[in-house]
């Protein structure tokens, strides 16, 4: 079983691509959580303003998910102050006391970014499309004995461009994932889907949570 630590965020302004620089000033802050391989750090969530800039609410959380004999690590982020670069700019806050929350089963879950390996694409070194994702993802879960009808949202923009594909971008290196949403799911597939590790999570991708939470 894992749980969700949510710290409250005193501040204004986060990047809207905020996944690897925020994992990189946690580990700064708290050298334990570098390399974490039981650590998930969801994106922060606010209005987008500009396009690059994420302004934060009284809403918005800085929310880990692990394992519940993982949370006395972790509790030292209260009352830390943060920095994130972007560029030549930066941004700063500081997290309030946290709060624990148990994961809730919901028939619906949610991920903004998904990103997974994707083995076709990779034969081929080029970037992988919905279906090759799809078809890899729905694979992953039957692995890992978990239901549900995945989808991916095929429309496009007007510039021809998939809507729900997203793009990571780490130091040099470009990953692509998609925003994926799964339903009809057991409660027992629910918190298993919550619980499974794919890629990328200290960064802000590949964590489900309930539909109307996004």
């Amino acid at each position: 079983m894992k749980i969700d630590v949510s710290f409250r965020i005193i501040g204004d302004q986060v990047p809207v691509d905020h996944g690897y620089q925020l994992y990189s000033s946690l580990s700064r802050s708290l050298p334990s959580l570098h390399n974490a391989d039981w650590l998930a750090i969801h994106p922060i969530y606010g209005f987008v303003l500009g396009g690059s800039t994420l302004r934060l609410t009284p809403k918005s959380r800085l929310q880990l998910r692990l394992p519940p004999e993982r949370l006395p690590e972790v509790l030292p982020l209260a009352g830390k102050r943060l920095t994130i670069a972007d560029g030549t700019q930066k941004y700063s806050f500081r997290l309030g006391v946290p709060e624990v929350y148990a994961l809730m089963p919901t028939p619906q879950l949610h991920s903004r970014c998904v990103v997974i390996k994707v083995s076709e694409a990779e034969k081929s070194h080029c970037q992988p499309d919905r279906e090759m994702f799809l078809t890899a993802l729905r694979k992953q879960m039957l692995e890992r004995g978990i239901g549900g009808e995945v989808w991916i949202d095929d429309r496009k923009d007007a510039k021809g461009r998939e809507i729900s594909r997203r793009v990571l971008r780490i130091k040099d290196r470009v990953i692509v994932g998609y925003a994926v949403q799964v339903s009809s799911l057991t409660e027992e597939d629910s918190i298993k889907l919550q619980e499974a590790e794919f890629g990328r999570q200290r960064m802000g991708c590949s964590i489900f949570i309930p539909l109307e939470k996004r």
